[in-house]
């Protein structure tokens, strides 16, 4: 009996990770930018178009006390109202790719401004 042996060669999936400063929270009041980035197969940076949607976690309700600020170079910034019965509310922020392959999820909650 012969047996041989198949290179295999290990695809791995595109990725999408969403970057940002600090912590996860965003203040009463407050702005927090997020930032998109994608990765090939091979863990090497790649270019795609960012779809950013907010979300209260656990939901698909897109909370009207969270504005998108600006949104440019692969990157959003959000902001909060300045209502203090916000404290303590948790929100989902989807990065999704214009390709539909490649999605990140990041939760931060609310707090106050101290």
């Amino acid at each position: 009996m012969r047996q041989g042996i198949i290179p295999i060669n290990k695809v791995f999936q595109d990725t999408a990770k969403i970057s940002f400063n600090g912590e996860l929270i965003l203040r009463i009041g407050g702005t927090k930018t997020f930032t998109a980035n994608f990765f090939d197969g091979s863990g090497k940076p790649m270019a795609d178009t960012p779809v950013w949607s907010v979300v209260i976690s656990g939901t698909d309700t897109v909370p009207d006390f969270i504005t998108v600020e600006k949104q440019a170079n692969g990157a959003v910034q959000l902001k909060c109202n300045n209502d203090i019965r916000l404290l303590g509310r948790s929100i989902d922020l989807r990065l999704t790719g214009a390709s539909g392959m490649v999605v990140d999820v990041v939760q931060f909650t609310i707090e106050s401004l101290t």
